[in-house]
């Protein structure tokens, strides 16, 4: 889970990424967490103090006003905490992209190595041009254009991934809500870290 939401209202589409409740109970607050309703808070924290400018209570936890409060308010809220939220990813999860034209015989092996592993892969193969792999915090950005480009038809590299056992190759963004699609527009790459999220 990327999040936590506490509410009292029933969201959907939020299931494979947040734990959402109606408390605190068991919630990891090391994770960014937003509570949802100036009267839930409240009813959280009856002995604490809170001003209705400041969404900060501490690190990693805010809150924001129910859809019956202020609607146009929370929508707003939602969009900074899914800002907050992806920076945080974006930061867990290093990026590189592999430039094959630059690698060593030996490196190419061990990438081979790697897809033919029993380590859980989560590939995401955007519009045939690209292969984002996702694994151990780390997203290896792949062009099958280059592959191509030096004789190497790309049906060979599917092969080579689905010999994988424990690969997960996917094939397009459905799955996501459409805030955090629009969110990642620009950030494609990490599209398999959310994929491994349903799992």
């Amino acid at each position: 889970m990327i999040g936590n939401i506490i509410t009292e209202m029933r969201l959907e589409g939020f299931e494979n990424f947040f734990k959402t409740q109606n408390d605190l109970n068991d919630i990891d607050l090391s994770v960014p967490t937003l509570i949802v309703g100036w009267g839930l808070l409240k009813r959280l924290y009856p002995d604490r103090e809170f001003s209705i400018l400041n969404k900060k209570i501490e690190d990693n936890l805010y809150w924001t006003f129910s859809r019956n409060e202020k609607r146009t308010e929370q929508e707003k809220d939602f969009l900074l905490f899914y800002d907050y939220i992806l920076e945080d990813v974006f930061k867990k999860n290093n990026y590189f992209s592999l430039n094959i034209f630059k690698q060593r015989f030996s490196s190419i092996k061990k990438i081979i190595n790697l897809i033919k592993s029993d380590k859980k892969i989560y590939i995401y193969s955007y519009m045939g041009e690209m292969l984002y792999f996702y694994f151990d915090n780390a997203i290896m950005g792949i062009s099958l254009n280059e592959i191509e480009y030096l004789g190497i038809n790309s049906e060979k590299i599917y092969k080579l991934i689905k010999s994988g056992k424990n690969n997960h190759i996917f094939y397009d963004d459905k799955f996501l809500p459409l805030n955090l699609k629009n969110k990642l527009l620009n950030k494609k790459m990490f599209i398999p870290y959310f994929y491994s999220l349903k799992e």
